[in-house]
């Protein structure tokens, strides 16, 4: 197993991880958790959700879990 295949077992481990935590979260503690995640403000036009910026960590990980 090389350190890529590592990694990506660690981050999808964890992600299912923050999943669970936030399936079972109160709305304040959700809030908190997406607020990590997008650190601006949410807007919500014509019944969709708009966000100015994606926290960068949070980026990265959603590019190694789109190769998986």
């Amino acid at each position: 197993m090389d350190n890529a295949e590592i990694i990506d077992g660690a981050l999808l481990l964890r992600l299912n991880m923050l999943f669970k935590l936030y399936r079972e979260a109160e709305i304040d503690e959700k809030r908190l958790i997406t607020g990590s995640i997008f650190p601006e403000k949410w807007k919500i036009l014509e019944k969709a959700v708009r966000t100015a910026q994606i926290n960068s960590a949070e980026f990265f990980i959603y590019l190694i879990n789109n190769r998986l």
